[in-house]
């Protein structure tokens, strides 16, 4: 890959806060949310937008 990456760890109350994701959006959030046992959830931002991508650990 190229570019500039970096990484950092939030939490779902951090991105509220910050207004990533609106209060009347959690439960809708916590419902695509897959299981933290079985997948890592990144938030990505790009030249393309901001997406939240889950990959099976």
């Amino acid at each position: 890959m190229q570019g500039n990456w970096s990484i950092n760890i939030s939490s779902l109350e951090e991105f509220v806060v910050k207004q990533l994701i609106e209060v009347h959006k959690i439960d809708d959030f916590r419902r695509v949310y897959k299981d933290p046992k079985h997948h890592l959830c990144f938030f990505v931002l790009s030249e393309l937008g901001a997406t939240f991508n889950f990959i099976p650990r």
